[in-house]
């Protein structure tokens, strides 16, 4: 069983998707099921009856766990002309399912490093994509392999890597020391700076970050108490 998901819209490019799998059907037995719901349904649905595959395609619309689907799958397919990351192909490697995408912006590439855990093709090719699923389904996948991908988008490790990146952008960076709250914020210790103080940098997700609103710098071991620095002037320093 094939698997893909996400909105019947224009963006998904099902379209591409369904004339690859024609062709992959002609090879071999499979199945497809397109998991989601939108304004081209109707169009999806009369391409898959003027390909004569109403018998090999299913949409059975939005479901509330896609996770058991992604689980069984033996191929999910992402044919996107553009994400704005591709969340779903994590979810997808998260169960272990092998994956392929169209190369598009933005996102895929760097999920599957450049192929590395699932393949990509070029966008709009119905041909390309339905060579690679036909080699795909014959290997026989490392399902652990690809739930550790998966593990590297975690929301931990999201949160960690912004907040080295917070802490890099003080001079007289250092390892960090570990989280501290300041009211309702979460913060993190950063290394030294040159006049001694330290910088607590709020993590990702509060409203003093990304848009230039002061980080406080606290003079917790020197002078600087108190002070403020816009946070897209800390490159500068």
């Amino acid at each position: 069983m094939i698997l893909a998901a996400g909105r019947l819209v224009q963006v998904k490019d099902y379209p591409t998707m369904i004339r690859a799998f024609a062709r992959l059907a002609a090879r071999r037995p499979c199945r497809l099921i397109i998991l989601g719901e939108g304004k081209m349904r109707s169009e999806i649905e009369g391409l898959v009856k003027k390909l004569n595959l109403t018998d090999r395609i299913s949409l059975p619309g939005w479901v509330a766990n896609p996770f058991s689907f992604m689980a069984h799958a033996s191929l999910f397919v992402l044919s996107s002309i553009h994400e704005g990351l591709g969340n779903v192909l994590i979810e997808a490697l998260a169960c272990g399912c092998p994956c392929i995408s169209t190369d598009c912006p933005f996102g895929p590439a760097e999920i599957l490093n450049d192929g590395e855990f699932g393949s990509l093709v070029p966008v709009g090719d119905s041909a390309a994509l339905a060579e690679e699923m036909d080699r795909v389904l014959e290997l026989s996948p490392d399902r652990q392999r690809l739930q550790r991908r998966a593990a590297d988008f975690s929301a931990d490790r999201a949160v960690a890597a912004y907040e080295k990146l917070l802490c890099d952008l003080v001079p007289g960076k250092g390892t960090t020391e570990g989280r501290l709250e300041d009211g309702n914020r979460s913060v993190v210790r950063c290394g030294q700076l040159d006049n001694g103080c330290t910088a607590d940098c709020p993590s990702i997700g509060t409203d003093d970050t990304g848009n230039g609103k002061p980080i406080r710098l606290s003079g917790v071991d020197g002078p600087g108490r108190g002070s403020t620095l816009p946070l897209n002037q800390m490159k500068g320093l």
